[in-house]
């Protein structure tokens, strides 16, 4: 049976004036019944577009740091790497071609994008029990925000379908009871990129493949939780590949991460957590 994409998206979706609005418990109701959920009217496309564009500004392709190798810390810093190919610093072998570029909010605002992210963080926070400002500038608890950009290359960006059992795990050891994986995207499909983009694989017996990025507006929020099966297909392989540029498919994060940088033994354990969920 072909799903209805536009259809299923819009029942996914809930309409709020601003984050004062947004009941936590209207946003598990939708997560429950679809696996995944999109929010509309905490951000303007104005303001996506603008911060696109602020980005492209500041992007500096000759920080590229190679896919492994940094220290545990590095990350918790302005810090730039290419994520290409299947061997990762901590995780299992998932295969991706993406460039993350982390940008803390306690570090320069090199990219101008500390405003969305913010505004992210606090999303966040609200739906997750947290205070508004918790572990946004600083480390609570051992935890911290993880401000990041994903660029997915026009090219051939892409990332394999998964579920984040990591990320879930690490914000239940933290006493974190509800995880939401929350991202915004800061391009448009039929504007910014033409083929391929976000995906979801229904929970409905045949694992049916629903692009919503093919009904996602600019300012809209997208959102997952550990069950969801989600992933990235291709990016516009259709064209030659330049580093040089952020081209492509961008989206942001504000996601919840342990304080790693004094204990790397915490790395293997994580990944032996990875490995066994996917035996």
């Amino acid at each position: 049976m072909t799903v209805d994409t536009a259809a299923l998206l819009d029942g996914a979706t809930l309409r709020v004036s601003g984050l004062a609005a947004l009941d936590p418990a209207e946003v598990r109701r939708i997560m429950v019944k679809y696996s995944f959920c999109r929010i509309r009217g905490l951000f303007g496309a104005a303001e996506i577009r603008a911060g696109l564009e602020s980005l492209r500004r500041g992007f500096d392709p000759s920080l590229d740091n190679p896919v492994i190798g940094e220290a545990p810390g590095a990350v918790m810093k302005n810090f730039q790497k290419l994520a290409i190919g299947g061997t990762m610093q901590s995780w299992a072998y998932r295969p991706r071609f993406i460039r993350i570029l982390y940008n803390p909010l306690w570090e320069a605002d090199i990219y101008g994008l500390h405003g969305l992210f913010r505004k992210l963080a606090a999303l966040r926070n609200r739906l997750q029990g947290h205070p508004e400002g918790y572990a946004i500038d600083t480390v609570d608890g051992g935890m911290w925000t993880a401000a990041r950009v994903q660029h997915y290359p026009a090219g051939g960006g892409f990332l394999i379908p998964h579920r984040d059992t990591v990320i879930s795990k690490v914000n239940s050891d933290a006493g974190i009871e509800q995880f939401y994986q929350i991202l915004l995207p800061l391009t448009q499909k039929g504007v910014d990129f033409e083929r391929g983009g976000g995906f979801v694989e229904l929970e409905d017996g045949e694992g049916q493949r629903v692009y919503i990025e093919d009904n996602i507006e600019a300012g809209d929020v997208v959102m997952y939780d550990g069950r969801t099966v989600h992933g990235v297909a291709d990016i516009d392989p259709h064209k030659r590949v330049n580093l040089q540029t952020m081209d492509g498919r961008v989206v942001m994060f504000a996601s919840l991460y342990k304080d790693m940088s004094g204990d790397s033994r915490l790395y293997a354990e994580y990944d032996h957590m990875e490995r066994e969920a996917k035996a």
